[in-house]
């Protein structure tokens, strides 16, 4: 179909859109143009239609439907049978590039589904933003995908008409939804309630984590918090811990009033209101997020005779202690011993046959009770189980040259990879080599998928004197040809944290089944270990 220069708003305004394209606006130009963008539906609209026909410029949007809603507004998310949720933020753009993108990307944002279910943003090039950790009583999912631990979700609606179903986000905040509620993922550090409950844990290192609702942004500082949304009673929260800063919207999306709300206090927005009011529902026990350890791994019979035949040197099953001490199932030797210098505290216990970590103020961490003379002699597996309770950047298995006392430098670590200053994929497993272990360079190698936290994974790294390879759930993930050097020296192995002098990159989650055999193990031999066990929680 032929357009005319009207309807697309004549040459001036069309080399207007080019050079924003073009990235040719002064910041000037570009901030008055997006004044006019907020302001002016019809130059929104022509926006939207000019890009759909330079749909060449973003391969995205040659996945998008035709007809755009020609009152898509930037500020406003329109949910089917609800009022429009106002968003903050939108006036944050860095670039021009940036503009077009999350423009196109609120102009197309799903409808909410008639069922449960999950519809994402129909853009290529998306970031995945949260991780499905737990679903439960979902019933029949009638649209998008199928929702279940371990789903990636990239920023889209999640829709629930029964059950719950708990997310992490990748900027550090766990967040629980119970149905019937609508949930738009909006980036790895933000969300907006529709309606429906929600509860709320954001990780120490994830602070600043906004949730957004109709009438109000919450604006996490280090805190847990219960959040409710009712078309006709508005907004409620909850702080269960820490503190959180509610801001009342006006209707260009900006503060109008903001307080502090601190535990064990709640606040209410009505709907349209410029002010807040207690909430009498605070004495109430709010919504709180899933926080269980895994449920225990069923390790057969079977399972422990096959890694016995492999000949480990290690075999840690954590089954019980006894002064402090965790046997050895291959001898005498090698025991592993219980560090915790937190006094009066759990941040290392042993229970239903795995051995938990919780966060701590100090050192915490299991370390073996000999050292081992000959580790990197030629070649060394590390096998274990793992299921990490969040994500975050954790050291799970740290190897370092005896007598450094304070784990200074380390031959290897084994770690859970996430938000780092290195690339890789969000919760990926790390393997690092570094010979001599003299504290810089080294090599790394990634697992091609992240984790899911409160899931099992089963990981096996092997070193030879010419390669480091990776396995995650008994599949070769990485592997890398090169010197890796040998020696004679002894070293010494601990689980938990980066150094045994301090806190660092401490692990919160739990391990089970540790084995370390000083040869390599066969791909088919890491396959059946596996697979023997690979049942009952064993992601």
């Amino acid at each position: 179909m032929h357009q005319t220069d009207e309807s697309m708003g004549g040459a001036p305004e069309r080399d207007l859109f080019r050079r924003l394209i073009d990235q040719q606006l002064s910041p000037e130009e570009f901030a008055e143009f997006e004044q006019r963008l907020l302001l002016d539906r019809e130059l929104r609209a022509r926006y939207v239609q000019y890009m759909d026909l330079e749909a060449s410029l973003y391969d995205e949007l040659l996945a998008l439907p035709a007809a755009v809603e020609q009152t898509c507004n930037p500020n406003v998310l329109q949910s089917a049978g609800s009022r429009p949720v106002r968003l903050v933020g939108w006036s944050v753009f860095t670039g021009a590039a940036a503009a077009v993108v999350a423009f196109v990307a609120y102009c197309y944002w799903p409808a909410a589904p008639s069922g449960s279910g999950f519809v994402e943003i129909p853009l290529q090039g998306v970031e995945t933003a949260a991780i499905v950790t737990h679903a439960e009583g979902l019933g029949a999912q009638r649209v998008g995908a199928e929702i279940k631990p371990g789903m990636r979700l990239k920023p889209g609606s999640l829709t629930l008409k029964q059950g719950q179903v708990q997310v992490e986000f990748l900027g550090g905040a766990k967040l629980l939804v119970q149905a019937p509620c609508e949930l738009h993922i909006l980036s790895p550090k933000s969300a907006t309630l529709v309606s429906g409950k929600a509860a709320t844990r954001v990780l120490e290192w994830g602070r600043g984590f906004v949730l957004n609702t109709p009438e109000a942004v919450m604006v996490d500082l280090g805190t847990e918090f219960a959040v409710g949304v009712d078309q006709q009673h508005g907004s409620e929260v909850q702080v269960v811990r820490g503190e959180v800063e509610v801001s009342v919207l006006g209707d260009d999306g900006s503060t109008l009033t903001s307080e502090i709300v601190e535990e064990a206090n709640g606040l209410r927005i009505r709907p349209g209101a410029t002010s807040f009011e207690p909430d009498p529902g605070v004495k109430k026990a709010p919504l709180r997020v899933f926080d269980d350890p895994p449920r225990p791994l069923s390790v057969p019979d079977s399972y422990v005779r096959t890694v016995l035949q492999a000949k480990p040197t290690i075999y840690w099953r954590f089954q019980s202690q006894e002064d402090g001490l965790i046997r050895n199932d291959v001898g005498p030797q090698f025991a592993a011993r219980l560090r915790d210098e937190n006094e009066g505290s759990a941040a290392l216990r042993i229970a239903d046959g795995q051995l938990h970590f919780a966060e701590a103020h100090g050192p915490r961490y299991v370390t073996a009770a000999e050292v081992l003379p000959t580790l990197n002699a030629e070649s060394f597996s590390v096998e274990f189980w793992v299921s990490p309770a969040m994500l975050h950047w954790a050291t799970l298995v740290a190897i370092t040259p005896e007598g450094d006392d304070e784990s200074k430098t380390h031959l290897n670590v084994i770690e859970l990879a996430h938000q780092t200053p290195l690339v890789h994929e969000a919760g990926a497993f790390r393997f690092m080599h570094r010979h001599p272990p003299d504290g810089t360079g080294g090599m790394n190698i990634f697992s091609s998928t992240g984790c899911t936290p409160g899931r099992w994974h089963h990981l096996v790294a092997v070193k030879t004197p010419r390669e480091l390879k990776l396995y995650l759930n008994g599949q070769l993930t990485r592997s890398l040809s090169g010197e890796m050097g040998s020696d004679e020296d002894p070293y010494q192995l601990h689980l938990g944290e980066l150094r045994i002098s301090s806190r660092d990159r401490q692990f919160v989650g739990s391990i089970d089944e540790f084995a370390l055999y000083l040869h390599a193990l066969s791909d088919t031999e890491i396959e059946r270990h596996y697979r023997l066990l690979a049942v009952g929680g064993a992601e």
